[in-house]
């Protein structure tokens, strides 16, 4: 009798838990003998390629710097969780036998060991090259980096041991689930600024319009047969939309971060519905892109020079404009058949998705990256003190009270607004800063139009201060 999906995870999720308990108990016996390993596997590393490197114990020595390859760096945190993904991915794949998946999970443990190599010996010949050690930044991106490449190993290894060329199913509702719970985890910085955004003047009714868009995709998707004629395509264009995920998570730009969630929606409606129902999964992203948080001031980019207005009646009415367009879209032939599929039937066998094990692994590496990057930014403190003289030149400034809202949203200390006078000319000067969330800056125009005001032209000057 077949294995059914949810009993083949079930049992590799445990033993690798139990596992990965075990390791992070027994941690401080078995750090010093990886660490002192560590520096053994990157000296005879780096030798291979003739790089100039002596070691003293744990101390790597090159011509320029020393390098102590501390407890922390044995490369043990890489073991458990590299092992952990190993034992879950190996123990429930269909096509390896009982002792192939030993082998594939066992197999994570020198690739880890290769990965923690490739980190120090990273961290080493930068802080060789640059004169001074690697900075926290770069420390980071090499631990990432080595733990990505780990991971695809073990994935190729994992496929090249596979008993049989069968397909594989894997599309239960565990494996289903699992994918379900990553993105949710990698889309949940997008959605936390999406709420608090609904929140300004300007953006209030954004919901409107992204709330039932996405539900109305949900459940056309559901009722949508399955196709997995394109699934090469979609799993391709998945992996290029998590590409633009990660690029936004790194430059922290949360508009794009919403886009990148749209695409990957988008691309797995390809993947697993086929071309012409992601051709309505595109539509419908596009109607809740319209709910997005600071589109408002993007529709305003184009009525103001247009129209002369832009308030908030006005981005309004021009998003229930392109939202009735799109709707008249899906009414057409092309779009019309596959938002109108009926529900499931058992009637015919459903198509084997190969490639969801693919599409699993893409979003599992690129959590493990945000579980990091988002942990290396909550550690990092970066606050500066900005200074401006009362006098300049032949202006006069003083202060003026901060609204009590404004304070309490950009919190205490981080704003003060200040006018300066020269006659019987005036400028008003708000400095503003975001305590740490970037989120919070944005174009003068945005609020300005959220409290009533109307944008008539904008324009940039440059002034130099004092000395310069």
């Amino acid at each position: 009798m077949p294995q059914k999906p949810s009993q083949r995870w079930i049992w590799p999720l445990t033993v690798a838990a139990a596992v990965f308990l075990l390791l992070e108990t027994i941690d401080g016996f078995i750090a010093v003998p990886l660490r002192e390993l560590s520096s053994v596997l990157v000296q005879l590393f780096l030798g291979a390629f003739g790089f100039p490197i002596r070691r003293a114990g744990t101390i790597l020595s090159t011509p320029t710097m020393s390098f102590d390859v501390v407890p922390a760096c044995s490369g043990s945190t890489t073991l458990r969780v590299l092992l952990f993904f190993c034992i879950v991915w190996a123990g429930s794949h269909p096509r390896l036998t009982t002792a192939r998946k030993f082998a594939a999970a066992a197999l994570a443990v020198p690739l880890a060991l290769l990965a923690n190599v490739v980190r120090i010996s990273m961290l080493v010949v930068t802080g060789h090259a640059a004169g001074r050690p690697a900075g926290d930044f770069f420390h980071s991106m090499a631990g990432v980096v080595a733990f990505v490449l780990a991971m695809i190993g073990s994935y190729l290894v994992t496929e090249r041991l596979a008993a049989t060329a069968a397909p594989r199913p894997g599309g239960g509702p565990a494996s289903l689930a699992l994918l379900a719970a990553l993105l949710a985890f990698l889309f949940a910085p997008f959605l936390v600024w999406c709420v608090p955004g609904w929140a300004f003047p300007l953006d209030r009714l954004g919901f409107l319009f992204t709330v039932p868009a996405a539900a109305v995709g949900a459940w056309w998707a559901w009722r949508a047969p399955a196709d997995g004629s394109c699934e090469r395509a979609g799993t391709a264009a998945f992996g290029a939309a998590l590409a633009l995920l990660l690029a936004a998570t790194v430059m922290d730009i949360n508009i794009l971060k919403g886009i990148a969630a749209l695409a990957c929606l988008v691309a797995l409606a390809l993947a697993t519905r086929g071309a012409r129902f992601a051709r309505v999964a595109a539509v419908l992203a596009a109607i809740a892109y319209l709910g997005f948080p600071t589109v408002s001031y993007q529709i305003q980019r184009a009525t103001v020079p247009l129209l002369g207005v832009g308030n908030v009646g006005v981005s309004l009415a021009a998003k229930v404009v392109i939202a009735a367009g799109l709707v008249a879209l899906l009414r057409l032939p092309a779009f019309r058949s596959a938002s109108e599929g009926g529900p499931p039937s058992a009637a015919g066998a459903a198509p084997v998705p190969r490639l969801l094990p693919v599409r699993l692994l893409l979003v599992a590496l690129l959590a493990v990256f945000h579980g990091t990057w988002y942990g290396f930014a909550a550690g990092a403190e970066l606050r500066g003190k900005f200074d401006m003289s009362y006098v300049l030149g032949d202006w006069v400034g003083r202060n003026y009270p901060v609204a009590e809202g404004e304070e309490e949203f950009f919190g205490k200390g981080n704003l003060w607004t200040r006018r300066y006078v020269h006659g019987q000319k005036v400028v008003d000067v708000i400095v503003s800063a975001t305590g740490g969330d970037r989120h919070r800056a944005h174009p003068p125009a945005y609020c300005m139009t959220g409290g009533g005001w109307h944008v008539v032209s904008e324009s940039t000057d440059r002034r130099t201060l004092g000395d310069g």
